[in-house]
C-alpha cells in the first residue's frame, strides 16, 4: 500500500487472514506466488502475459487501470498497453499501490462504473 499507516486496518488484517487461513489456501497461495514471482524473474513468463499481439487482438473498449505506486510495474508498462490494445482508456490512480479498490475506494468504483456505464 501506499501509505499503510493510514490503510492498513483492523478489518482488513481479519480479512485477509480468514482468507489465508481457510483449508487448503496454502498451496493455492504457493502456486499464485509462482506466478507472479515468475513473471518478473523469468523473462519468457512475463512475455507469455504481455504479448503484444494478443494486445493488438482485444476488441472490446478496454479500462486499464495503474497505479502510480504499483509495486510491480512501472507505467512504461501500462503506457505499451495504450500503443497496443486498439479502443483503450487508461486511468492512474496517483494515491495507490497494490489495492487501489481498498486504497482508493470511492475512486476506484468512479473509474469502474463511469467506464462501464459509457460502453452500454
Amino acid at each position: 500500500m501506499h501509505e499503510p499507516e493510514k490503510m492498513v486496518t483492523e478489518e482488513l488484517i481479519d480479512v485477509r487472514f480468514n482468507i489465508y487461513n481457510q483449508p487448503g489456501m496454502l498451496p493455492i497461495m504457493g502456486r499464485i506466488a509462482q506466478a507472479v514471482l515468475g513473471t518478473i524473474t523469468d523473462l519468457d513468463s512475463a512475455n507469455h502475459i504481455f504479448e503484444p499481439n494478443q494486445l493488438k487482438q482485444i476488441k472490446s473498449p478496454t479500462l486499464i487501470l495503474w497505479t502510480r505506486y504499483n509495486p510491480g510495474q512501472h507505467m512504461d508498462v501500462a503506457e505499451k498497453g495504450m500503443e497496443l490494445i486498439p479502443d483503450v482508456q487508461l486511468h492512474v490512480m496517483e494515491n495507490s499501490a497494490h489495492w487501489p479498490q481498498w486504497e482508493e475506494v470511492e475512486e476506484f468504483d468512479r473509474a469502474h462504473i463511469g467506464f462501464l456505464l459509457a460502453e452500454g
